[in-house]
C-alpha cells in the first residue's frame, strides 16, 4: 500500500484510503463517493464481490486489483490465483504428499475461490481429492482455529492455505499439536508477505508480486485518465513458488 501511495503522489494524485470490509467499507465508500474523484482503485481480491460490483456502477474510472470485473470502463490487475495454487499443489505431489487439506478464505472474496479451484483441479488430475477443508477469513486466528480442527480430526500430510496469514496460524497450531513440519506435514501459504520470511515461520509460499501489481495499476490508471473512453484492459500476473522450510 505504501508503494502505491508513493507512486500516486509522484503523479500529483492524492489518494483517499479505505481499508477493511463489510459495513465499515460500504459506509466509507458512500461518504467518499460524494466527492469528485479522478478514479477508484479497489483491492478487489480482499473485498466482498457485492461491494466491488456496487463501486463499478458509479461511472468513476476504476482499477480493480485482485478481482476481475467485466464491465465497460473498468480495468483489472489480477494475479493468476488458480495457477499459483496449481504450482503449490504440484510441488507437494512431487514430494509424495497425497492427503491434502485446505483452509479457505471467506466465500465472498474472489481470490479464495480461485485459489481453492487451483488445488482441487490439480488434485483431480492426479486422481486425488481434498481429505478435508475449513473456511477461515484470511487471518492468523482463523487459520489457527481451522488447522486445530483439521489436524485433530484428519490424518493429513499436506495443508494448503488460501493466504499466508492463515498458513502462519496453521503452522502455530501444528507446532502446538506436536505435528512435525515439514517431516510429517507440509504447510504452504499464498502471497509471500514479509512475515512469511521471518525465521520464526520460514513459510513456503506462493509469491504474489505486489510491486508488479502496483506498476500495472499505475500504468492502467495513466492510460484510463488519458483516454477515459478506451476499452477495458486486464493485466494478469504470474505467481511463483518460494521454497522455504515448511514444505
Amino acid at each position: 500500500m505504501n508503494r502505491l501511495v508513493g507512486q500516486l503522489n509522484a503523479l500529483n494524485k492524492w489518494p483517499i484510503l479505505i481499508d477493511g470490509s463489510g459495513e465499515s467499507a460500504e459506509s466509507a465508500m458512500d461518504q467518499v463517493l460524494r466527492y469528485p474523484l479522478d478514479a477508484l482503485i479497489l483491492r478487489g481480491g480482499s473485498m466482498p464481490g457485492a461491494l466491488v460490483e456496487q463501486c463499478s456502477k458509479f461511472g468513476v474510472p476504476m482499477i480493480s486489483s485482485g478481482r476481475i470485473v467485466d464491465a465497460a470502463g473498468i480495468d483489472n490487475v489480477c494475479c493468476k490465483n488458480a495457477d499459483g495454487m496449481t504450482i503449490a499443489t504440484r510441488v507437494l505431489l512431487d514430494k509424495g504428499r497425497t492427503r491434502f487439506g485446505f483452509i479457505a478464505g471467506a466465500a465472498e472474496f474472489g481470490s479464495s475461490d480461485d485459489r481453492r479451484a487451483g488445488v482441487v483441479n490439480t488434485l483431480a488430475s492426479a486422481g486425488l481429492s481434498l481429505i478435508a477443508e475449513e473456511v477461515g477469513d484470511f487471518t492468523v486466528g482463523a487459520g489457527y482455529d481451522a488447522a486445530q480442527k483439521l489436524l485433530r480430526e484428519n490424518s493429513l500430510d499436506a495443508l494448503i492455505c488460501a493466504n499466508d496469514a492463515s498458513a502462519i496460524g496453521a503452522l502455530t497450531a501444528a507446532r502446538e499439536l506436536d505435528v512435525d513440519v515439514p517431516e510429517t506435514l507440509s504447510i504452504v501459504g499464498f502471497d509471500d508477505i514479509e512475515m512469511a520470511g521471518w525465521p520464526a515461520f520460514n513459510l513456503s509460499t506462493i509469491n504474489n508480486p505486489i510491486d508488479l501489481s502496483v506498476e500495472h495499476v499505475i500504468t492502467l490508471l495513466e492510460k484510463r485518465l488519458a483516454e477515459p473512453a478506451k476499452d477495458s484492459e486486464t493485466l494478469l500476473i504470474e505467481p511463483f513458488f518460494v521454497p522455504r522450510g515448511t514444505h
